[in-house]
């Protein structure tokens, strides 16, 4: 791999991890991605209030906390921008104004660090995001690489409806929630449909 590190992380049994108090904030249109099974992957590069603005995986394990802001049609591919309209169709009434939802929880099965020479591969994968949206990805502090986050991700049938507080505003990628929260057993996809996204995104990034 000459242009990309990869790190793998032992996915375990839901059942190891009953309960989680930290959540990943991520685009709605994103959450939903995940959830329908379009994509497995996030892309992180850092938000403005993260430590030098930089990304840092610090969990394995999270809950993906949906955000409304910055979301833009130009950043999605034109076969998924019906994921802008569905997710702010879902949005509960004060959601991220005077609660938070959380549906979705995830695990980290791989991790690539990519530079700009991976590009081609990246825009190739099977994705959300348009070519303009990776390009300020890539253009965000260029002396950094950009992390490329596989997940297997799981779903309520209803979220955990949580007060706002005033630490959850800005360009912060983590949060702490006030406690730990039970965690969802249903995968958004099965085994075999995972496994093969998975190996996708493997082929093309390795």
């Amino acid at each position: 791999m000459k242009y990309c590190r990869a790190e793998q992380y032992s996915i375990r049994s839901f059942l190891f991890e009953m309960t989680n108090n930290v959540a990943l904030k991520e685009w709605s249109a994103t959450c939903l991605a995940l959830e329908e099974g379009r994509q497995i992957a996030l892309l992180r590069k850092g938000g403005l209030q993260d430590e030098e603005g930089v990304f840092s995986l610090e969990h394995q394990r999270f809950w993906l906390l949906p955000t409304y802001l910055h979301q833009d049609e130009t950043l999605v591919r034109p076969p998924h921008r019906d994921l802008l309209a569905k997710s702010r169709a879902s949005r509960l009434e004060g959601e991220n104004k005077t609660v938070i939802a959380l549906r979705l929880w995830a695990e980290v099965a791989y991790v690539y660090e990519l530079r700009e020479e991976r590009e081609d591969a990246l825009r190739a994968a099977p994705h959300i995001w348009s070519e303009a949206y990776l390009e300020t990805r890539f253009d965000y502090r260029p002396d950094k690489p950009l992390l490329c986050v596989l997940l297997r991700v799981f779903a309520r049938d209803e979220p955990h409806v949580l007060p706002f507080q005033p630490e959850y505003f800005g360009c912060r990628s983590w949060i702490d929630l006030p406690s730990s929260l039970e965690t969802p057993s249903h995968p958004a996809l099965d085994d075999a449909r995972f496994n093969e996204k998975l190996n996708e995104w493997r082929a093309l990034l390795e």
